[in-house]
């Protein structure tokens, strides 16, 4: 499966001007935090304390990747999350 981001890659100027971000860096980023995610995502699903059981509750739709770069392009452009949506399905 083709991430958002993988499409805008194909274009680096655009990538660079709506991210802020070389196309290396920004792979270089998504690389650097994705054990960081990771080691995030299993601290919160092994609370203690929660509402639902793991695996309960509405799923992600985007990859790690994709959330990055919408979060980069809304700090970059400062765009409505309406149009991000739009942007991310």
């Amino acid at each position: 499966m083709r991430t958002k981001s993988q499409r805008f890659q194909r274009r680096p100027r655009t990538f660079r001007a709506m991210t802020g971000l070389s196309i290396e860096k920004f792979n270089e980023l998504s690389n650097e935090l994705l054990p960081l995610y990771e080691k995030a995502e299993l601290k919160r699903l092994n609370k203690t304390k929660r509402e639902r059981k793991v695996g309960g509750g509405r799923k992600k739709e985007l990859l790690l990747e994709d959330q990055l770069m919408m979060l980069l392009m809304y700090y970059r452009l400062y765009i409505s999350q309406e149009f991000l949506g739009i942007i991310f399905n």
